[in-house]
């Protein structure tokens, strides 16, 4: 996706242990690290050089299959969970939803 001359990269993170590992929803390439800055720092290079050997470099008679590859669909489903999720958890902070009983005067 493409935003103000940017190129937005869908990534789903989960710590195991003691590191992050990370994945690119849009191009399936995966990277980790002790933090989540390392994991995306490597991830940032890992798409950069993936991007570049499918349009410049020896894998570019492939370019259209390696670009539109994409991660496993259990990422996709976990990444869209977890920001409904996000979505709904931020929502719900100053909201209540109750049923009370009351007396009405006679």
């Amino acid at each position: 996706m493409v935003r103000d001359g940017l190129f937005l990269v869908r990534i789903y993170g989960e710590k195991h242990n003691d590191h992050w590992a990370l994945v690119s929803l849009d191009f399936g390439v995966a990277a980790q690290g002790k933090t989540v800055e390392e994991a995306l720092s490597r991830l940032d290079e890992q798409i950069k050089e993936y991007i570049y050997d499918a349009t410049v470099g020896e894998d570019k008679e492939f370019e259209k299959e390696l670009l539109s590859r994409k991660a496993p669909l259990e990422f996709f489903v976990k990444y869209y969970w977890f920001n409904i999720k996000k979505t709904v958890t931020s929502h719900l902070k100053n909201k209540i939803a109750c049923v009370q009983p009351f007396q009405l005067a006679a």
